[in-house]
């Protein structure tokens, strides 16, 4: 009884109602036990609670003679489950008001529950749901990337967090999402079930196919531009100026005088440095090469004019043949690239070598640019590139890019720098509008 502040020496010789006159609900406890019934019920103090089981005693002609009350201290058990109930109370308002679609898979990769919003996004009730194998709401042309990521993490090999991928609804229609799959495990940590949350990206990637689509036309739109300006160039200012070098030519037949000789031929050289610019401004609009012998021939033209430019730097090719193997978008978008690479080459890496390198296979082509120059240490992404005046490296990122490419570079202070590109051979913009309309 020292729980409920009262102490031994107080019940000797006591009537018990007398010494808990302020616990009602003791006395009671007490009175429905002495009539005969055994009682179970919870007391509570200040500072604790109590679980307390009441049970009548018997003389030995089978007449109540007493009762005996046992308690035991419930109080930390009681905190607990509150705190449980409180919990499982704020997660299910989370639950069902959250604007992220959460469900409960089970391990052979099952819906057992869903919240609206999963409901919603996938165009499925409640009831519907229930049972459903998750393969079902995944494009079957996503099973074999996407599935065993599911299954690792339903056998605790792995969680995964922002697998972006595309959701099938019960229309037919397909859906991006951003899912993150948490494990939730047994007291021996064995798997028990996962937690599927999804966030609707599919706005965002809409967003992303029409950029991608806007630089695509941007950077078509800037070839074409290229290729007139190098067309009028060639067409009338060169032709021009070949024909004004044709008459001075002639006029030296009838000059006379030293003084107006020299003037004539400082005119001529005049003229032919003017006609030997802009045919090198042509040829880095249009390389004539890339048209007729393919991108190893454009490449080997390149650096013949950049070791005559720059005798400093010794280039070293690796260069398999193509010819016509290639198509016009793929040429062109690794050239560019190269020009690109050079030109910071020349500019900044302050080297002594560089190694280009071309391949292709069935699938796809790629280059590598690599110098032993003084290198940098590289910026934490393409926005840290632009701030820091890499815009160029940017650009050509951005190329490879367009093209589903992937551009990478890998440089460090006095180690140099390379750049690695691969793309598709059969190069199309990534077609992500048409497969979001389905």
């Amino acid at each position: 009884m020292s729980l409920l502040g009262i102490t031994s020496k107080d019940l000797v010789g006591e009537v018990i109602t007398n010494i808990i006159l302020d616990r009602k609900d003791v006395q009671e406890h007490i009175k429905t036990a002495l009539s005969g019934q055994e009682v179970v019920a919870e007391i509570t103090t200040d500072s604790t609670i109590l679980e307390t089981r009441y049970t009548p005693t018997h003389d030995e002609h089978g007449n109540i003679s007493g009762v005996i009350g046992i308690s035991v201290d419930v109080s930390e058990r009681v905190r607990m489950e509150s705190a449980l109930r409180a919990s499982e109370a704020r997660f299910r308002t989370i639950f069902e008001r959250s604007a992220v679609g959460i469900s409960i898979i089970d391990l052979s990769r099952r819906f057992l529950v869903s919240n609206p919003a999963m409901q919603e996004m996938l165009g499925y009730n409640k009831q519907e749901l229930i049972g459903m194998e998750i393969a079902s709401v995944i494009p079957a042309t996503d099973h074999p990337a996407i599935l065993p990521r599911y299954q690792a993490a339903l056998e605790g090999k792995e969680n995964f967090s922002y697998l972006e991928q595309k959701f099938l609804k019960k229309d037919g229609r397909s859906i991006w999402g951003n899912a993150t799959m948490t494990m939730i495990r047994n007291d021996d940590g064995s798997p028990r079930f996962a937690i599927l949350l999804v966030e609707d990206i599919t706005s965002r990637k809409v967003m992303e196919a029409e950029l991608a689509e806007v630089n695509k036309r941007l950077v078509a739109s800037r070839e074409q531009e290229r290729l007139y300006l190098a067309q009028e160039l060639h067409d009338e200012p060169l032709q021009e100026l070949y024909g004004l070098l044709y008459q001075l030519e002639d006029l030296t037949n009838y000059v006379q005088g030293e003084e107006s000789t020299s003037s004539l031929e400082e005119a001529q050289s005049a003229v032919n440095r003017i006609i030997n610019t802009l045919r090198g401004i042509c040829r880095e609009l249009r390389p004539p090469a890339l048209a007729h012998f393919g991108l190893e021939g454009a490449i080997r033209e390149l650096a013949e004019r950049f070791g005559n430019e720059h005798p400093e730097i010794k280039l070293h090719l690796d260069l398999m043949y193509d010819g016509q193997l290639l198509t016009e978008q793929v040429r062109l978008t690794l050239f560019r690239i190269l020009q690109q690479a050079l030109s910071n080459v020349a500019r900044h890496a302050r080297a002594s070598n560089v190694y280009i390198r071309f391949k292709y296979s069935q699938d796809q082509a790629g280059l590598e640019v690599d110098d032993d120059g003084i290198g940098f240490s590289m910026p934490a992404g393409w926005v840290s590139f632009v701030r820091e005046g890499h815009l160029g490296l940017a650009g050509a990122a951005e190329r490879a890019e367009i093209v589903n490419g992937h551009f990478r570079v890998t440089s460090s202070p006095g180690k140099g720098t390379m750049i690695r590109v691969t793309v598709p051979r059969e190069a199309n913009v990534k077609e992500q509008i048409p497969a979001l309309a389905q």
